[in-house]
C-alpha cells in the first residue's frame, strides 16, 4: 500500500458529483507529498482521472482504491452515473526521479475508461503546473517499466506490438534460456544475528521474465524495422531501456542467495554477452535515425526545388503564349 486517498473525497460524493471542487487545490498540494515521497516503480498507488468533471473542471485523485472506490471507477468506466467513459481513465501512478527532476507517471488500465493519450496529458499538465508544482512533468506510459541499473530512473520493456517474425542478425542476442524449477530460500538468521538482507528469488524470476519478454521484442520488432530503415527514436530508447534493465539484473543477482545465483548463472553469462551487442546495437539505431533524417531533409529540399521549377516553366509557358513572335519577325 502506498497511500490512502484523503478522507474528504468519498466515493459516494465523487459518484454524485457532490464534492467542494474548491477544496482541490489544498487537495493536489497535500497528496502530492504523498506521490513524491511514498512512490516509485516499485511502490506503485491507484489514480482515477476525469475529464470535465464538474462546471468544467477535471478531477484527479490518487491512492489506494477501497472496495467503494475500485466500483465507483469500473462503474464510471462503463459510462454509469452521469460519466462518460471517453472522460475517464484510471489505472496505477507513481513518481519516476529522472535527473533529479519527478516525473509523474500513469499507466492506464484498458477496463477504466477510455480517455485518449494526448487529452489526459494535457489535463493533468495544466494540473501539475497549477497545484503540483514539485512534479516536473507528467508522462503516460504504454507499458510497465523496471528499474534502471542506477535505480535514477525506469524504462519501459514491455510491449503490445508483434513482431515480424524475421530472423535477427548475428549482433542481435538469442533469447535466453528459461529458468526453472523452486527453491526454498534459506534461514535469515544465524547463531541469533540477523544476516544481511538478500534479493528475493521470486524477484530475480520476475526480472528475468521482464528481459525475455523485452528480447523477444528486439528479435521480432525492432531488428526488423532497423533492417527496412524504418526505426525510430522509441527503438534506440528501447535497447537502451533493455541495456539498463540487464545491468540492473545482473546486480540484483549479486545479492541473492547461494541457490539463487547457480540457478540464474546461464542468465548471467547470457547478459554478459549480449550487453555489448545491445549496446552496439543502441548505437546503430542512433546513426540509422540520423541518415534517415539527412535523407528525408534532402528529399524535402529535392520536391521544393521541383516545385519551384515547375512554377517558373509554367510562368515562361505564359509570357511565350502572349509574345507574337510573326510581328517580331
Amino acid at each position: 500500500m502506498a497511500f490512502k486517498i484523503i478522507q474528504k473525497l468519498k466515493p459516494d460524493a465523487v459518484k454524485s458529483k457532490s464534492i467542494e471542487m474548491s477544496l482541490l487545490p489544498k487537495y493536489y498540494k497535500a497528496f502530492q507529498q504523498s506521490l513524491l515521497k511514498k512512490t516509485t516503480v516499485e511502490a506503485q498507488t491507484d489514480f482515477f482521472f476525469c475529464i470535465g468533471y464538474q462546471d468544467g473542471q477535471d478531477l484527479f485523485i490518487a491512492g489506494d482504491l477501497t472496495p467503494a472506490y475500485k466500483k465507483l471507477v469500473l462503474e464510471a468506466a462503463k459510462s454509469k452515473h452521469g460519466f462518460d467513459k471517453t472522460n475517464v481513465c484510471g489505472g496505477k501512478t507513481f513518481i519516476l526521479r529522472e535527473e533529479g527532476k519527478a516525473v509523474l507517471c500513469i499507466l492506464a488500465n484498458a477496463s477504466m475508461g477510455k480517455a485518449k493519450k494526448l487529452v489526459v496529458e494535457k489535463a493533468l499538465n495544466k494540473l501539475r503546473k497549477a497545484y503540483m508544482k514539485q512534479i516536473a512533468a507528467v508522462r503516460w506510459l504504454d507499458a510497465p517499466l523496471v528499474a534502471s541499473s542506477d535505480d535514477s530512473g525506469v524504462e519501459s520493456t514491455e510491449s503490445t506490438e508483434t513482431g515480424g517474425g524475421q530472423e535477427a542478425p548475428q549482433d542481435t542476442p538469442e533469447t535466453p534460456p528459461t529458468s526453472g524449477g523452486s527453491q526454498t530460500r534459506s534461514t535469515d538468521k544465524e547463531s541469533g544475528t540477523e544476516a544481511p538482507r538478500t534479493v528475493d528469488r521470486d524477484d530475480i524470476v520476475k526480472r528475468a521474465q521482464d528481459l525475455q519478454r523485452g528480447i523477444r521484442k528486439i528479435k521480432d520488432d525492432v531488428i526488423p524495422r532497423y533492417k527496412k530503415q524504418e526505426t525510430t527514436p522509441r527503438d534506440a530508447e528501447f535497447v537502451n531501456a533493455m541495456r539498463k534493465a540487464g545491468e540492473l539484473f545482473r546486480t540484483k543477482l549479486t545479492q541473492a542467495d547461494k541457490e539463487t545465483k547457480e540457478e540464474f548463472k546461464s542468465n548471467k553469462e547470457f547478459l554478459d554477452k549480449a550487453l555489448p551487442q545491445w549496446k552496439d546495437l543502441e548505437e546503430r539505431l542512433h546513426n540509422s535515425k540520423n541518415r534517415k533524417e539527412m535523407r528525408d531533409s534532402l528529399k524535402a529540399k529535392l520536391e521544393t526545388t521541383v516545385e519551384t521549377m515547375n512554377e517558373i516553366r509554367q510562368q515562361i509557358k505564359t509570357l511565350l503564349e502572349q509574345v507574337d513572335f510573326k510581328n517580331l519577325a
